[in-house]
C-alpha cells in the first residue's frame, strides 16, 4: 500500500450540505487483496445493490472507467492517543471490514489528492492539464492511471494545481515532520 495517502474531500458535492448523496459500502472479503491493512480516505467505489438482509449497506464494486465513482471520505478524528502514530493524517484507514462512508462523486467535483494515488512513475512529472482514468481495483495508488486522451464517456480526472512542495503540519511517531510531498487538486468530469 502507498505510504503517504491524504485525500481533501470539502469541495465535493455531495459533502457540501447533500447527505443524501452519502451512502455505505463494503468491499466483499474475496476483493480485499492488497488492502488488508485498510481503505485510505479517497479510494474510488462504485456502489453496488444492497447487500443481502441490509436496508443502507451497498456493496462496494470496483469502480469502471464509464460510470462516476463514489470515493471513501471519513473524517479523521483520532481519539486513540496510545501511540503517536495511531490515525496520522495520511497514514489513516478505514477498517476494510466495516462499511465505508462513501460520497457520490459529480461533474465539477474537485478532490485534493497527495501524490502517492497517483502512478509512482508520473510523480516528478505530473502537471496542470494532465488526464487520468479509472484503472479499477481498490488499491490506492494503483487506482488511476494517465490518459491524454481518453475515449467519450469516460470519467477523467483532470490536474488543476500541484502543490509541489506541500509541507504537513503532524508530526510522525518519532515527532519529526513527514517529509514535504506533492497534492495535487484534481476536477471530475467526463470525456
Amino acid at each position: 500500500m502507498a505510504k503517504n495517502l491524504r485525500c481533501d474531500a470539502e469541495l465535493i458535492q455531495s459533502v457540501r450540505g447533500n447527505s443524501g448523496m452519502m451512502h455505505s459500502a463494503r468491499i466483499d472479503s474475496a476483493n480485499r487483496t492488497g488492502i488488508e491493512d485498510g481503505v485510505a480516505n479517497g479510494t474510488l467505489v462504485k456502489l453496488g445493490a444492497l447487500e443481502a438482509g441490509e436496508r443502507e449497506i451497498r456493496v462496494a464494486e470496483e469502480p469502471v472507467a464509464n460510470e462516476l465513482p463514489a470515493i471513501v471520505v471519513r473524517g479523521e478524528v483520532n481519539y486513540d492517543e496510545s501511540t503517536k502514530t495511531a490515525g496520522l493524517y495520511g497514514k489513516f484507514r478505514n477498517n476494510v471490514a466495516n462499511p465505508l462512508p462513501v460520497a457520490k462523486l459529480s461533474v465539477g467535483d474537485f478532490i485534493g489528492l497527495s501524490e502517492d494515488f497517483f502512478p509512482q512513475a508520473d510523480i516528478e512529472t505530473i502537471a496542470v492539464g494532465d488526464k487520468y482514468v479509472i484503472n479499477g481495483g481498490f488499491v490506492a495508488g494503483e487506482q488511476l492511471v494517465k490518459n491524454p486522451a481518453p475515449a467519450q464517456g469516460t470519467v477523467v480526472f483532470e490536474v488543476v494545481e500541484v502543490k509541489a512542495n506541500h509541507i504537513p503540519v503532524y508530526l510522525l511517531g518519532d515527532g519529526n515532520l513527514t517529509k514535504p510531498y506533492k497534492m495535487v487538486s484534481v476536477e471530475v468530469k467526463i470525456a
